[in-house]
């Protein structure tokens, strides 16, 4: 009787190939889970913005049908930004627009930028993780926009919202920075 002679022939090199397969097996299991948490980092800020697009929405709606005064939505709509601050994070800076006759900007700052409303009014030294309510104003009621510029650093960014003639309008901008870039959402 002869024996065959291979690789896994004995129990002992059995063993240390088994050994090894796990070992790769869970060195490479996590690497793919901590690659899929990076990725999902960058897509959350744009989750966020669909979110509170329906989210801003609702809260409005409930103010209208409520037959709430423009003060009290902006009440609402500030009492709404504390509590979403708090779901989403603090990391982030957010700005929410609301305007029907004149401006309302509601801003919520984790880092300091400077913003500028229909180049006129600047609002800057916003005491960081603190809201402030400010008002602007809107020059005419056939404005048909109102125009923001975000300065942080030399760099500046243009956002463009339109406005609907008698109707309250709600925009948004949230931005973050990951990795030393900036990620912006806005509606």
């Amino acid at each position: 009787m002869s024996k065959k002679k291979g690789l896994l022939s004995s129990k002992k090199a059995q063993f240390y190939f088994f050994a090894a397969l796990i070992i790769i097996g869970m060195v490479s299991g996590i690497l793919i889970i901590s690659n899929y948490a990076k990725k999902t980092n960058y897509q959350k800020i744009y989750e966020i913005g669909a979110e509170l697009e329906i989210e801003s929405e609702k809260v409005l709606d409930y103010g209208t049908n409520q037959g709430k005064s423009r003060g009290d939505k902006i009440t609402l709509l500030t009492e709404f930004a504390t509590k979403y601050i708090d779901y989403i994070g603090g990391e982030k800076n957010l700005y929410f627009f609301f305007a029907d006759t004149s401006g309302t900007v509601i801003i919520y700052q984790n880092s300091q930028e400077t913003i500028r409303i229909n180049d006129g009014q600047e609002i800057s030294g916003i005491q960081i993780e603190q809201i402030k309510t400010v008002e602007f104003s809107i020059t005419s009621p056939n404005d048909k926009e109102i125009n923001v510029n975000i300065t942080k650093g030399g760099n500046e960014n243009d956002y463009k919202f339109k406005l609907k003639n008698g109707a309250d309008n709600f925009y948004f901008i949230i931005s973050e920075e990951v990795n030393g870039e900036k990620h912006v959402a806005n509606g």
